[in-house]
């Protein structure tokens, strides 16, 4: 089996797609089983990503980015066990420091105007997480709630 069979790249040197397994003799070119696509925008970051098997794509995530460069949408669809596929729409706020203060898919991002859309179309497991810091720049407050 051929683990990894094809990579390649956009003109400013970016990975732009891989494919991977499949079977073929040593001398032939696999069929892989499935492939990568990626792409990005004018500055070279990365906006869409998608996998694709038998030519339907499967899994797929856009990203959204601010005027400094913090993602601030991530709409990701995964596949479900039943042939369907879930949404997961979630939206991240930044501080004047650019660090993460909010992060959600559903809900009202709270973090004044470096902040996401609001979450929309999520089909997942409902979140909300707010972060903050010290004077120090150290996480306080965060997933697993506050920390000293």
């Amino acid at each position: 089996m051929i683990l990894y069979s094809h990579h390649p790249s956009t003109n400013a040197g970016q990975l732009s797609g891989m494919a991977f397994g499949g079977t073929a003799l040593p001398t032939k070119v696999p069929t892989p089983t499935f492939s990568t696509r990626l792409s990005y925008d004018g500055i070279q970051r990365p906006v869409t990503s998608t996998a694709t098997r038998s030519g339907t794509t499967f899994w797929s995530q856009t990203r959204t980015y601010n005027n400094v460069g913090n993602v601030i949408n991530l709409n990701t669809t995964v596949p479900t066990t039943t042939n369907g596929t879930k949404t997961d729409s979630q939206s991240f706020c930044y501080d004047d420091l650019n660090r993460l203060v909010w992060s959600g898919n559903t809900g009202t991002p709270t973090g004044d105007n470096h902040c996401g859309l609001a979450p929309n179309g999520t089909t997942v497991g409902a979140y909300q997480q707010s972060y903050s810091y010290d004077a120090l720049n150290r996480l306080t407050n965060g997933p697993s709630g506050s920390e000293t």
